[in-house]
């Protein structure tokens, strides 16, 4: 039976529990959803339970425990009902998005596809009162850097050339950039997705966790995908991640 009310305390007791807890969660109730109907990316945002105004409570209550709250941002979303100002015009993704996530209270945005996150959206979010945190899921651009706090790896360091050379030297360009931000900005957040192929799965073999961009203090987090099962066989790290919102019953 669903309740349709948000159960904060239940959910970071559980993860708690289960994971030693959490910095941040990404709220995401777009991505299977969009499409269905016209509604678009923010008005499954609106549909949650209670609205925007519950979904900002629920955030004021994570943060008073120490865990931030960012929306998922989906650029490819041009195929459902367009959000219109009051004055009538059509506004862009960034000005929309500047102001609802002042409204629910959300830290910043998750980019997903996005190789980087343009300035605009950092200048909208100031326009409004805020200074929003953006973590684009292609790694973020050296420039990018002045805006972007945080930025996603998906990080293969070891197991890539036995998906053919040129995985290889994609999942290893993505580690050098990894690196390359933790050296450039110590306190810049990279979330590590680290993969590896499917008969290592089969196998149980646990991924490449040894990395030293991943033991390092402070460094990339590791992340389960899609709620895809990994096997964790932690030594000198603890788990404190982003992690899929699972906190409305």
């Amino acid at each position: 039976e669903t309740l349709g009310r948000w159960t904060v305390d239940k959910y970071l007791s559980d993860v708690g529990a289960r994971y030693g807890g959490v910095d941040a969660i990404l709220l995401w109730p777009t991505y299977t959803n969009l499409g269905l109907d016209d509604r678009n990316q923010l008005d499954l945002y609106r549909a949650l339970p209670g609205g925007i105004s519950a979904v900002r409570n629920v955030s004021d209550q994570l943060r008073q425990r120490g865990v931030h709250v960012l929306w998922s941002y989906n650029p490819w979303d041009t195929g459902t009902r367009r959000e219109v100002a009051a004055n009538g015009s059509t506004p862009d993704d960034a000005t929309v998005f500047a102001s609802v996530l002042k409204a629910g209270g959300a830290d910043g945005i998750n980019g997903d596809t996005m190789s980087h996150v343009p300035k605009e959206w950092w200048i909208d979010s100031l326009a409004v009162g805020s200074e929003d945190t953006y973590q684009p899921e292609g790694g973020g651009t050296i420039a990018s850097m002045d805006w972007e706090t945080m930025s996603v790896c998906h990080c293969k360091f070891d197991k890539g050339a036995a998906q053919g050379p040129v995985v290889a030297l994609a999942r290893g360009r993505a580690a050098l950039l990894l690196l390359q931000r933790c050296w450039l900005r110590d306190n810049r957040v990279q979330l590590g997705l680290v993969e590896w192929h499917h008969a290592a799965r089969r196998r149980g073999d646990p991924p490449n966790l040894h990395h030293p961009a991943l033991l390092r203090e402070g460094g990339p987090r590791w992340c389960e995908r899609m709620g895809a099962a990994r096997p964790w066989r932690a030594r000198r790290w603890s788990l404190r991640q982003p992690l899929p919102a699972s906190g409305a019953e």
